[in-house]
């Protein structure tokens, strides 16, 4: 019980943290103007040690994951494998729309992606933004939106709820361009928070998503140089 307490406490904690430092980054960087290498210098720390902090937190319901692979290897192999092919077909047709309306733009989120890939060791980066900024994401938007508060509502909800949330994230500005052009992590929100529930394993769309932002941003690196 009293573990059960600190784990609760211990995630309100890492939660308000995640809710300032989002915060603190509109306010800074949307309404002050400040120059955009400071947001990669809050930014990459914040992650490396948020998302260590947060493997802490989680470490049961990691190491619980981890030993269904060995439990259930067929069915969470079959579980990776989906994600990893659904996701990005599914995410394209959703983006369809957006890119016949604006065939040439491009979202601020990948505007700032590729500016912190051209000013920060890509060492630091593909640490902060390609394992532990989805660590942290997955425990906010899936273990904690959904896993954690599927036992007092819904389940479908929670993956409805957390999925809008986990889009607006990754949208810098409310405009029709910015909310059409993520529509393609409203359905990753939905495929990763369909599997969890119905594998109670938090490692899948952990897995997928570190391999999915790892390999983006090592493509945009190559191409930077």
């Amino acid at each position: 019980m009293t573990e059960n307490k600190n784990v609760k406490i211990q995630m309100g904690i890492f939660f308000c943290a995640y809710l300032l430092f989002y915060l603190t980054k509109i306010v800074l960087m949307e309404c002050l103007g400040l120059f955009e290498n400071f947001r990669n210098i809050i930014t990459v720390p914040f992650y490396i040690i948020a998302g260590l902090a947060g493997l802490y937190i989680i470490r049961k319901d990691f190491l619980d994951g981890l030993k269904q692979w060995k439990e259930h290897p067929k069915k969470n192999i079959a579980v990776f494998i989906g994600l990893i092919i659904l996701n990005p077909i599914l995410g394209a047709v959703a983006d369809i729309p957006a890119y016949i309306l604006w065939p040439d733009a491009t979202t601020i989120n990948s505007s700032n992606i590729e500016n912190m890939a051209a000013t920060t060791n890509p060492i630091l980066v593909i640490l902060a933004a390609g394992i532990l900024g989805p660590i942290v994401e997955e425990i906010i938007f899936r273990i904690l939106f959904i896993k954690k508060a599927s036992s007092k509502v819904n389940s479908v909800i929670c993956i409805i709820i957390s999925s809008i949330l986990f889009m607006l994230l990754h949208c810098h500005a409310l405009t029709p361009l910015e909310i059409m052009m993520n529509m393609d992590k409203l359905v990753t929100g939905l495929l990763f928070g369909t599997a969890l529930v119905m594998t109670d394993n938090p490692t899948n769309p952990a897995f997928v998503h570190i391999l999915n932002n790892t390999f983006g941003l090592t493509l945009c690196m190559l191409t930077l140089k």
